[in-house]
């Protein structure tokens, strides 16, 4: 089941109630059932903006560089999921580099991407037309949205709400 809300302001706290609103609704009208390998995801933007190539590229070499981190709060059923793969092991571009720990190649890698495009290639891979990944961006090449999505969030009624954590990291990330 997916669930669609409306956008919504990070730094505004309604959201919370909103989101508490819609898992009360969905656990009167279904048998909500606890399954550490299902997940959540969540599409990210700046507030009434698009990101810029510079932020998104940005972003992008954050979440190479912070991979370990963010892997070690998900579930292990969540870790190399099939719809969560991480793009630091199979982006054909970025996994050498990642394995290696040569976190400036990759920095390198990223300052020479020219558009969207090569981003969401260097992310994800030029052949495929899979959205599974940790950090999908091809979002970001839609007019419409732009957005990043964060596929690893926990299921649906976890205790800690670690996609807040990634949430706030994404958006700081993109003043490093």
């Amino acid at each position: 089941m997916e669930s669609v809300s409306p956008v919504r302001n990070f730094n505004a706290g309604e959201w919370r109630v909103e989101k508490k609103k819609s898992r009360s609704i969905m656990k009167t009208m279904f048998e909500v059932k606890k399954n550490r390998s299902c997940g959540s995801h969540i599409h990210v933007a700046p507030w009434r903006d698009k990101f810029t190539l510079k932020q998104a590229k940005t972003i992008a070499f954050a979440c190479c560089y912070y991979d370990p981190y963010i892997i070690s709060f998900m579930p292990e059923e969540r870790r190399d999921h099939r719809y969560c793969q991480r793009n630091s092991k199979v982006s054909p571009k970025m996994s050498l580099p990642f394995e290696n720990g040569d976190m400036a190649a990759i920095a390198k890698d990223t300052r020479k991407l020219s558009s969207t495009e090569s981003l969401i290639d260097y992310m994800q891979g030029e052949s495929t037309e899979s959205r599974y990944f940790l950090w999908n961006f091809q979002p970001l090449a839609n007019p419409r949205t732009g957005t990043i999505e964060f596929r690893g969030g926990r299921h649906a009624r976890a205790k800690q709400d670690h996609q807040l954590d990634n949430i706030s990291w994404l958006s700081s990330s993109c003043w490093l």
